[in-house]
């Protein structure tokens, strides 16, 4: 087999799913930061017994940021289950169509069988998404 081959049998599945993970773990990372730089702000106001101002409240209201319990609320909406389906599906036919157009253009033509076979995690998981937002009885 030749090495050119081996090596794009092995970066690009590689490749693929570093991307789709960085889809998912980068905003988490980013919104966490943002969080913990708000937090430490508040703690700062507090321990120095200033009030907070109105501005600041506002901010934190506009952010989306009331409470713990709101957080998880809007984290387990139907809207969210809809909006994370629907974002699941596509990375699957994302997926699929890399599979079927990654050797497109060679002689001997064969899809990427592995990474259309993977595609089936992300596109099951958002079917689960859609079923459970049909089922919360809020669907539209």
């Amino acid at each position: 087999m030749n090495m050119y081959v081996m090596a794009v049998a092995i970066l690009v599945p590689a490749i693929v799913f570093t991307f789709v993970a960085s889809i998912i773990i980068i905003p988490r990372v980013l919104r966490s930061a943002e969080r913990a730089r708000m937090h430490e702000t508040i703690r700062r106001l507090h321990e120095s017994g200033e009030p907070m101002p109105p501005e600041m409240l506002d901010a934190l209201r506009g952010a989306g940021v009331s409470g713990p319990t709101e957080i998880l609320q809007s984290f387990n909406s139907p809207d969210a289950e809809l909006r994370r389906g629907l974002i699941l599906i596509a990375v699957a036919i994302a997926m699929v169509i890399l599979g079927l157009v990654l050797d497109a253009g060679g002689r001997r033509y064969e899809p990427v069988w592995p990474i259309i076979g993977a595609a089936a995690f992300p596109g099951l998981i958002g079917v689960a998404s859609l079923i459970m937002w049909r089922l919360s009885g809020k669907a539209k």
